[in-house]
């Protein structure tokens, strides 16, 4: 394989969305251009105002129907047209890689047949290749009799990629224990642009929270992600009002997606609406990825109370930025937040271990900056340049024996 070849990314969603997986999709992309790769990426379209076709960052995007937000159906909705358009552009194609292959792995293995390309799958969650045992207990023995005989039949199609990047221990452990043979098993991390977060001295930190409109005293507790139920809003809400703690001030950057059933925006802007000035609340809603880490530069601390997280960009960040980290003891983040290394872990859906966390750091400064050191020597463990050139070699590898 050469380094011109062309290679097609498959994500059920991308940039101009956002998320953690559009986030992966679109580093990995810009990557291999740079390398010298040429990149077609594969995604859903979610609104008319963005185009079906463009290039962004040296990479050819192409949107495809139908057309509509983004939700959980879009991976299965968008599997007739994947799957032709992947088998049309024939000729362009060397490698499949896919991005969170539920669902949209489907097409990529049906497209394989003709274009006979090796296929890569990349998970962006666990459980894809276990039974959900959640799910499970909400259902009658019939619903459970389906369910596992549906999750039977994916698995058995899943299997049949040529190789499987695991981003946590966690889901490594469970595509082996699914029966993928452990040579099309490789463990590597998401990976951080360290340059795009390095911290700045205190006089330009200052600086910055006054061009953000942030208090320029006090303390800053930053909490970076989607206003989603699953990442832990409802959680955080109820923990900043029970902590109530003097000049302590909460910033929670990312939008929500409205409509959704599972949308936290409302929790959002009425903590902001009813906050204190001396506990303020600041929801930014959607902010430029530039911007992010502005927010993460100008902060003391970060907070991460998902419940559930495949592996968790945003903690990375936040760590490349020189702060510690308070997460959830769940998915990916087990595998590089470690409780008075970098941070502090707590357990899933529970405001008073937040609360808890939150008071030890925000009153010990001595201890903050310990675990702030920390945390930037583990970000640098997880550099882009390291990372995505072992992925970059993996690829170019099994597309020239195949």
């Amino acid at each position: 394989m050469t380094r011109q070849d062309p290679i097609a990314l498959v994500s059920t969603y991308y940039p101009p969305v956002r998320g953690g997986v559009e986030t992966s999709a679109a580093g990995i992309a810009r990557f291999l251009v740079e390398r010298g790769h040429e990149v077609h990426v594969f995604t859903k379209r979610t609104t008319t105002e963005v185009p079906a076709e463009e290039t962004m960052d040296g990479v050819a995007v192409h949107r495809l129907p139908p057309v509509g937000p983004r939700r959980g159906s879009g991976k299965w909705l968008v599997l007739r047209a994947l799957t032709s358009a992947l088998t049309r552009m024939k000729p362009a194609r060397r490698a499949i890689h896919c991005v969170d292959y539920r669902g949209v792995g489907l097409a990529a293995l049906a497209a394989r047949r003709s274009l006979r390309v090796p296929v890569i799958f990349q998970a962006g969650t666990e459980g894809v290749l276990a039974a959900n045992e959640n799910v499970e207990a909400t259902r009658g023995t019939a619903a459970r009799v389906a369910h596992r005989l549906a999750r039977s039949l994916l698995t058995a199609a899943y299997r049949r990629a040529d190789l499987f990047i695991c981003v946590s221990r966690g889901i490594e452990r469970e595509t082996l224990a699914a029966g993928v043979p452990r040579e099309r098993v490789i463990y590597l991390p998401h990976p951080v642009r360290l340059a795009d977060f390095a911290p700045v001295d205190p006089q330009t930190r200052t600086e910055l929270r006054a061009r953000l409109g942030l208090p320029t005293d006090g303390l800053v507790v930053v909490s970076v992600g989607r206003l989603s139920q699953e990442k832990g809003t409802t959680e955080l809400a109820q923990a900043w009002k029970d902590l109530a703690f003097p000049h302590a001030h909460l910033v929670m950057v990312g939008g929500g997606d409205p409509g959704h059933p599972w949308d936290t925006t409302q929790i959002a802007q009425d903590m902001a609406a009813r906050s204190e000035p001396s506990s303020r609340v600041i929801a930014t809603g959607n902010v430029p990825p530039e911007r992010v880490a502005d927010y993460l530069r100008a902060a003391d601390l970060a907070v991460q109370p998902p419940h559930f997280e495949a592996f968790g960009i945003a903690a990375l960040e936040e760590m490349a930025a020189g702060i510690p980290v308070i997460a959830s003891d769940v998915g990916g983040l087990r595998d590089f937040v470690e409780t008075d290394v970098n941070g502090v872990r707590v357990p899933p859906y529970s405001p008073t271990a937040l609360v808890a966390a939150m008071r030890r750091l925000l009153t010990d400064d001595r201890l903050r900056r310990h675990l702030g050191a920390g945390a930037l020597a583990t970000a640098a463990l997880f550099d882009e340049a390291t990372v995505l050139t072992r992925l970059a070699e993996i690829i170019e590898t099994l597309a020239r024996y195949q």
